[in-house]
């Protein structure tokens, strides 16, 4: 059997004696597309087994990256204006902005949208996805540059990867519904955040990031994570109802609205 047959024989083997609620989290998402830049060919060293896992979570990573406040953003951080400025210690920074706020009814339109989505068809090409033990790297969600890699469009800019933690999926397997729904969603809210970091030491291969706004900190991530999520998607104040309503809101994009969780 190949890569997505043995995930297919795993997943129906699993869904037959876990939780129904979760059983239908996994098999109705193995059926929601992937972006590219989390497809399984991303991840060189994945199992079948951990590609069941954490599918969920590339799923919601998907949704994440390519609504439309993350579209917002991403055209801010490759096309918005930028100001020369100086941060609370008196170093050189670079503030940039956003031009578009779907939020209020001003979405990026079409023709700009088109140039954002072409530098992001070729992210996948830029970043690698690995699962390692804490052990083996002493990371978690780290987006470490690794080599140079020039893009088509004249910028020079690096190639990222991107190390989850196995102990997280590991902890999946005996947690409790609320605490695995909590678990994807992190993982979820990870990965995007590292693209934000890989999107852009694809584009600008510099040395400090921009910093959003008004901020003192040099942190794209965050910023990514506070526009989309109105501050840490990932903070202990998140409640399980918030956590629920993140993977409706995912369901409901692709036509599903049947309510599947308690």
């Amino acid at each position: 059997m190949n890569f997505l047959q043995q995930s297919n024989a795993i997943r129906v083997n699993v869904t037959r004696r876990t939780d129904p609620e979760i059983a239908y989290i996994l098999q109705t998402f193995s059926g929601l597309p992937v972006h590219p830049i989390f497809q399984h060919n991303r991840w060189p060293q994945i199992t079948p087994a951990q590609w069941v896992r954490i599918q969920p979570a590339l799923v919601m990573a998907s949704f994440f990256i390519t609504c439309p406040l993350a579209e917002d953003f991403w055209h801010g951080v490759l096309f918005g204006p930028t100001l020369l400025d100086r941060n609370s210690l008196g170093q050189p920074i670079t503030r940039f902005d956003l031009v578009y706020n779907s939020s209020i009814g001003n979405p990026v339109p079409p023709p700009e949208l088109h140039k954002v989505h072409q530098i992001l068809a070729e992210l996948p090409r830029a970043v690698t996805l690995f699962i390692r033990t804490l052990q083996d790297d002493n990371v978690y969600g780290l987006n470490e540059t690794i080599s140079l890699w020039p893009f088509q469009h004249g910028r020079k800019g690096y190639r990222s990867r991107v190390i989850l933690a196995s102990e997280l999926l590991d902890l999946a397997e005996i947690a409790s519904r609320e605490e695995r729904l909590r678990i994807w969603s992190s993982m979820a809210i990870t990965l995007a955040h590292e693209t934000a970091h890989a999107l852009y030491c694809s584009y600008y291969a510099l040395d400090e990031e921009m910093v959003f706004r008004d901020s003192d900190k040099s942190e794209i991530g965050g910023a990514f994570e506070e526009w989309v999520f109105g501050g840490s998607g990932q903070d202990s104040r998140v409640t399980d109802e918030q956590v629920v309503n993140m993977f409706y809101q995912v369901l409901e994009k692709h036509g599903i609205f049947h309510r599947c969780l308690s």
